[in-house]
Protein backbone atom coordinates (compact mmCIF):
# COMPACT_ATOMS: atom_id res chain seq x y z
CA UNK A 1 0.00 0.00 0.00
CA UNK A 2 1.23 3.45 -0.81
CA UNK A 3 -0.20 6.96 -1.02
CA UNK A 4 -0.59 6.89 -4.80
CA UNK A 5 -2.75 3.73 -4.62
CA UNK A 6 -4.78 5.14 -1.74
CA UNK A 7 -5.43 8.47 -3.50
CA UNK A 8 -6.38 6.74 -6.75
CA UNK A 9 -8.78 4.31 -5.04
CA UNK A 10 -10.48 7.15 -3.17
CA UNK A 11 -10.63 9.28 -6.33
CA UNK A 12 -8.49 12.05 -4.88
CA UNK A 13 -6.43 13.97 -7.41
CA UNK A 14 -3.14 14.75 -5.71
CA UNK A 15 0.23 14.82 -7.44
CA UNK A 16 2.85 13.59 -4.99
CA UNK A 17 5.70 14.51 -7.34
CA UNK A 18 4.97 18.24 -6.98
CA UNK A 19 4.60 18.33 -3.21
CA UNK A 20 6.96 21.09 -2.10
CA UNK A 21 5.90 21.10 1.55
CA UNK A 22 7.95 19.62 4.33
CA UNK A 23 7.72 15.86 4.45
CA UNK A 24 8.96 13.24 6.86
CA UNK A 25 9.76 9.92 5.26
CA UNK A 26 10.36 6.99 7.59
CA UNK A 27 11.69 3.61 6.60
CA UNK A 28 9.63 1.39 8.88
CA UNK A 29 5.92 1.06 9.43
CA UNK A 30 6.08 1.21 13.26
CA UNK A 31 8.01 4.50 13.09
CA UNK A 32 5.44 5.99 10.70
CA UNK A 33 2.56 5.02 13.00
CA UNK A 34 4.38 6.33 16.06
CA UNK A 35 5.10 9.62 14.29
CA UNK A 36 1.37 9.97 13.59
CA UNK A 37 0.55 9.13 17.23
CA UNK A 38 3.05 11.84 18.26
CA UNK A 39 1.29 14.37 16.04
CA UNK A 40 4.03 14.71 13.45
CA UNK A 41 1.79 14.03 10.46
CA UNK A 42 -0.42 11.44 8.86
CA UNK A 43 0.27 7.82 7.97
CA UNK A 44 -1.46 5.03 6.16
CA UNK A 45 -2.41 2.44 8.75
CA UNK A 46 -3.35 -1.19 8.42
CA UNK A 47 -6.62 -1.66 10.28
CA UNK A 48 -5.57 -4.73 12.22
CA UNK A 49 -2.48 -2.88 13.47
CA UNK A 50 -4.02 0.47 14.40
CA UNK A 51 -7.52 -0.53 15.59
CA UNK A 52 -6.59 -0.12 19.24
CA UNK A 53 -4.99 3.32 18.72
CA UNK A 54 -8.14 4.44 16.88
CA UNK A 55 -10.37 3.07 19.63
CA UNK A 56 -8.44 4.77 22.45
CA UNK A 57 -8.08 8.08 20.59
CA UNK A 58 -4.30 7.98 20.09
CA UNK A 59 -5.00 8.10 16.34
CA UNK A 60 -7.88 9.61 14.40
CA UNK A 61 -9.12 9.19 10.84
CA UNK A 62 -8.77 12.76 9.53
CA UNK A 63 -10.81 11.96 6.41
CA UNK A 64 -13.55 10.00 8.14
CA UNK A 65 -14.29 6.58 6.75
CA UNK A 66 -12.21 6.83 3.57
CA UNK A 67 -10.21 3.65 3.40
CA UNK A 68 -8.94 0.91 1.15
CA UNK A 69 -9.03 -2.81 1.63
CA UNK A 70 -6.76 -4.91 -0.57
CA UNK A 71 -6.96 -8.60 -1.30
CA UNK A 72 -3.77 -9.13 0.70
CA UNK A 73 -4.09 -10.67 4.11
CA UNK A 74 -3.10 -13.33 6.55
CA UNK A 75 -4.17 -16.92 6.16
CA UNK A 76 -4.25 -19.72 8.68
CA UNK A 77 -2.94 -22.92 7.15
CA UNK A 78 -2.97 -26.28 8.88
CA UNK A 79 -1.72 -29.54 7.41
CA UNK A 80 -4.57 -31.90 6.57
CA UNK A 81 -2.35 -34.97 6.75
CA UNK A 82 -1.44 -34.43 10.42
CA UNK A 83 -3.74 -35.20 13.29
CA UNK A 84 -4.68 -32.08 15.31
CA UNK A 85 -3.29 -31.77 18.83
CA UNK A 86 -4.67 -29.70 21.72
CA UNK A 87 -2.06 -26.92 21.67
CA UNK A 88 -2.55 -26.34 17.96
CA UNK A 89 -6.32 -26.19 18.44
CA UNK A 90 -5.94 -23.62 21.24
CA UNK A 91 -3.82 -21.35 19.02
CA UNK A 92 -6.10 -21.87 16.00
CA UNK A 93 -9.24 -21.06 18.04
CA UNK A 94 -7.58 -17.95 19.51
CA UNK A 95 -6.47 -16.67 16.08
CA UNK A 96 -9.90 -17.23 14.57
CA UNK A 97 -11.57 -15.51 17.54
CA UNK A 98 -9.24 -12.50 17.23
CA UNK A 99 -9.86 -12.30 13.51
CA UNK A 100 -13.64 -12.45 13.90
CA UNK A 101 -13.53 -9.54 16.37
CA UNK A 102 -11.71 -7.20 13.97
CA UNK A 103 -13.52 -4.39 12.22
CA UNK A 104 -14.03 -4.62 8.50
CA UNK A 105 -13.33 -1.36 6.72
CA UNK A 106 -13.95 -1.39 2.98
CA UNK A 107 -14.70 -3.83 0.21
CA UNK A 108 -11.67 -5.45 -1.45
CA UNK A 109 -10.10 -3.87 -4.50
CA UNK A 110 -11.42 -5.07 -7.84
CA UNK A 111 -9.30 -7.68 -9.62
CA UNK A 112 -6.28 -6.13 -11.32
CA UNK A 113 -6.17 -3.02 -9.10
Amino acid sequence: MNWRTWFTHNQINYDLTHDTGSRIQLNTYPLAVQAAVDGLGVALGWGHLVDRQLENGALVRPLGDLCLRTKSGYHLLTPSEHKPFPERQIVEDWLLQESAARKRYAPPLPTGA
